[in-house]
């Protein structure tokens, strides 16, 4: 594995960040910001992910786990608004689609990258 600079190159930061992108332009939607708790939640849980990545990295090994750990919460809790965002009718079927897709490649990045880490944990 290539040695990696800077956190922006990390796959699991740049998805978090393209959901974290996507969903601003959700809440931005009149129709949408009426609810301000539904986009307080939505937008600290997209926020937290990409800023926990980007907060452990070159940190400790041990110390970087525990903010993906951090992340990994904060997508499936963004997987959470995502699908509530359906049910209110905030997104389409599509777009929801495509909110889940980005949020499941996220998750699972982070989780490799844990995995790598912790095979070099001492």
């Amino acid at each position: 594995m290539a040695t990696v600079q800077n956190y922006r190159e990390l796959i699991c930061w740049q998805l978090s960040a393209q959901l974290r992108k996507d969903m601003i332009a959700v809440t931005d939607r009149v129709q949408v910001r009426r609810n301000v708790k539904y986009c307080d939640q939505v937008g600290d849980s997209t926020r937290s992910a990409p800023a926990n990545i980007a907060e452990g990295f070159n940190r400790s090994n041990r110390e970087f786990m525990r903010y993906l750990d951090i992340a990994l919460g904060s997508l499936r809790e963004s997987e959470n608004h995502i699908d509530e965002g359906l049910e209110r009718r905030y997104v389409s079927s599509d777009w929801h689609e495509r909110f889940r897709t980005l949020a499941k490649r996220a998750i699972r990045a982070a989780e490799e990258l844990k995995r790598y880490l912790r095979r070099r944990v001492t």
